[in-house]
């Protein structure tokens, strides 16, 4: 083989590893692409149901449409619902959302119609939410003493 055939071969060699690491290269850039559109349409799901409306119920209500947009007004319709109201004195309810979130402690005073009086108030109760069942039992426990 002459000189000019082997370096012609060698250029060709050359090429060929070349175009080889090219194309591994490219099909990295792919699978990289790949997996930034897979996690841009998981962000996109995500922030969509982030966008969704939270909904509150009472921890014993079967009923959608006993469903509420805030914490305050689960308790309301649970202290003034047919469901079981809570009795008079303190208690814990719980309100559990639509999401997969933690459930709302809501510690409720509802007071008698002589506490009512010596308050000078038309309030029938009183509400604390707390993040935990621990956090509502201690507040709880306070209220009793």
């Amino acid at each position: 083989m002459s000189e000019v055939q082997e370096a012609k071969e060698r250029l060709k060699k050359q090429l060929d590893a070349s175009l080889a690491v090219e194309s591994v290269g490219s099909l990295i850039k792919c699978a990289d692409l790949a997996l930034l559109l897979a996690s841009h349409d998981a962000l996109e799901e995500a922030l969509a149901k982030a966008d969704e409306p939270q909904w509150f119920y009472d921890d014993r209500a079967n009923d959608e449409a006993q469903s509420f947009l805030s914490a305050e007004e689960a308790v309301d319709y649970a202290v003034f619902s047919a469901l079981k109201p809570p009795p008079e004195g303190t208690s814990i309810l719980e309100i559990n959302t639509s999401r997969p979130c933690p459930s709302v402690w809501a510690v409720v005073k509802v007071f008698t119609d002589e506490e009512r009086e010596a308050r000078d108030d038309d309030e029938e109760y009183i509400v604390t939410l707390c993040a935990t069942y621990a956090e509502a039992e201690a507040l709880l426990k306070e209220a009793d003493q």
